[in-house]
């Protein structure tokens, strides 16, 4: 999230190099067409039971893989325990049927449909096909990088408001924690507008967009 590029300052004659962070975090959003009902964040890293989190209450829906993957595992467990649940309350507060549909990229490493369904098939999975997904993929149509530019404005941001910044920023970097940065994930998500998300939905579901069925559809 940092520039790739550094600038010496006008007392130095070349700028200092330092290393590139490797870590990396990954994260799912979840919502329906009109963008009105929006699952917290699924967010994967590495470790299982960070410290940051003790005593915390979550923005998001976390866990842990040792690849910071979404694996099939992962994501079979997440339909099960927090999508399901929440599209049945959602569906039942706004007197529709109990029926949804989600959508995902195609990717191997994902459960199946057969597994990705409830016991009444009401509620089920469907994977775009996968040379079309950056057309046509909801969430690729904008979401996806306005977090990341909501992420990366609020990280800066912070970074230049900490007294410490002045003075020593490999500090200030170092007292950034996994905590912070769900924190200011979900925070970026919040303010993804539901007209975004509305619009990313076009080219997928142009015939749809505008009828009640939009309020069935989750990606």
């Amino acid at each position: 999230m940092l520039p790739d590029k550094t600038l010496a300052d006008h007392n130095e004659k070349v700028a200092p190099e330092r290393k590139l962070i490797k870590a990396r975090i990954t994260f799912m959003p979840c919502a329906n067409v009109t963008g009105k009902h929006k699952l917290p964040l699924f967010v994967v890293r590495t470790a299982n039971k960070p410290r940051a989190f003790k005593s915390v209450t979550l923005p998001v829906c976390y866990c842990g893989q040792k690849d910071a993957w979404v694996t099939r595992e992962l994501l079979f467990d997440w339909f099960k325990t927090e999508f399901v649940p929440a599209v049945l309350q959602h569906m039942k507060s706004i007197n529709l049927p109990q029926q949804a549909l989600l959508l995902l990229d195609n990717c191997p490493g994902h459960s199946s449909t057969k597994e990705l369904c409830t016991d009444d098939s009401e509620i089920s999975a469907m994977f775009l096909p996968p040379n079309m997904i950056a057309l046509i993929q909801p969430m690729d149509q904008n979401v996806i990088q306005n977090i990341k530019l909501g992420y990366r404005k609020l990280f800066l941001t912070n970074i230049l408001n900490d007294s410490v910044f002045n003075e020593n920023l490999e500090k200030t970097l170092k007292n950034i924690n996994l905590k912070d940065v769900v924190f200011s994930l979900a925070n970026c998500w919040a303010s993804v507008s539901t007209l975004l998300i509305n619009k990313s939905c076009k080219n997928l579901l142009s015939n749809f967009i505008d009828s009640e069925v939009e309020e069935n559809v989750q990606t």
